[in-house]
């Protein structure tokens, strides 16, 4: 879960949880990325939470 002055833009949550993929391998040679974000408050997603909470403070 993150909260590094997030707003979401369409609910207004403060929070957002990480969505992680991985390739399986346990051990030496597996590795694990965030593919994306969602919202804790309506659940939309988004790649980048620093763009993604920009956008709206630009329209503001």
């Amino acid at each position: 879960m993150g909260q590094n002055k997030f707003k979401c833009p369409i609910c207004g949550s403060k929070e957002y949880e990480e969505k992680i993929e991985s390739n399986g391998i346990l051990g030496p040679g597996g590795s694990s990325w965030v593919k994306y974000y969602t919202c804790y408050g309506c659940s939309v997603m988004f790649k980048d939470v620093n763009k993604f909470t920009k956008k709206i403070e630009k329209q503001k």
